[in-house]
C-alpha cells in the first residue's frame, strides 16, 4: 500500500457516513436559516428559531382547499 496522506477528522467521520457540517461559512448558513448572529443579549437556553418548528392549523387548511374545489367545480358546471 501507498503511503496514505493525513487528513483531519472531518473526512475521517464523512467515510464513516456521520453526518457532518463544516461550519467555515457558518455566516452565511445563519443569514440563509434567519438566525441571528451574535445575538445581544444572548437568547435563553431552549429559546429561539432553532427550538421552534413551524406549525399551520390544517382544519383552516383543509376548508381553504375545500373552497377551491367547490368553486371550481361550480366554475366549470357553468362555464357554457
Amino acid at each position: 500500500a501507498g503511503i496514505r496522506p493525513l487528513r483531519g477528522l472531518i473526512f475521517e467521520y464523512q467515510n464513516l457516513g456521520v453526518p457532518i457540517v463544516h461550519l467555515l461559512n457558518i455566516r452565511d448558513l445563519a443569514v440563509k436559516n434567519g438566525l441571528p448572529i451574535d445575538p445581544m443579549p444572548l437568547p435563553e437556553i431552549g429559546e429561539g428559531g432553532v427550538y421552534r418548528q413551524k406549525s399551520y392549523n390544517k382544519a383552516i387548511i383543509f376548508l381553504v382547499i375545500g373552497m377551491e374545489f367547490l368553486y371550481l367545480f361550480w366554475a366549470l358546471k357553468n362555464k357554457g
